[in-house]
């Protein structure tokens, strides 16, 4: 039953893939076995980013670096909660630096989270059961009349959200 659950949290992070699923199947029609699902997050990425005022890049298709995906590597990825020391090791021990830390980090410029993933920030930070001391006591306040209940979306930045 705990496997379900976690498994319905995930999926419930995570949304529009179907959309994800109607793009590949077209593209498997024109370019079969040649664009990934992960290529087509990629671009979609980065027009999104460009739409929003940020930067262009080029997206090589036809990833080479797996055949199959693996449910159990999405565990290695950091969930959030680590703080900046836990996370330079992290990225170092997989061979990046803090340049792919900043690059990969400012995916969350833009967009919205669960209160869920962020409510221990606000309600018992470290066990401690008052909320994190560095957050800005207004953005604090903001969160915690936005956040009720753990399902409900806030976004990332509550001046630009919308806004690279």
């Amino acid at each position: 039953m705990r496997e379900v659950r976690e498994q319905q949290r995930r999926v419930s992070l995570l949304e529009g893939f179907e959309v994800i699923d109607d793009i590949k199947a077209e593209m498997e029609k024109e370019c079969p076995r040649t664009v990934s699902c992960a290529d087509i997050l990629t671009a979609a990425s980065r027009d999104a980013t460009v739409l929003l005022g940020g930067p262009y890049w080029d997206v090589p298709y036809g990833r080479k670096d797996g055949k199959v995906s693996v449910e159990k590597d999405a565990e290695l990825v950091p969930m959030g909660r680590e703080n900046i020391t836990t996370l330079i090791e992290f990225y170092q021990s997989n061979g990046l630096n803090l340049i792919d830390l900043v690059v990969l980090s400012g995916a969350h410029t833009i967009g919205r989270a669960t209160c869920g993933s962020l409510q221990f920030r606000l309600y018992n930070f470290a066990g401690t059961g008052r909320q994190d001391e560095s957050l800005d006591s207004r953005y604090a306040n903001f969160l915690k009349r936005k956040c009720r209940w753990a399902s409900e979306y806030v976004d990332l930045d509550a001046t630009t959200p919308a806004d690279f």
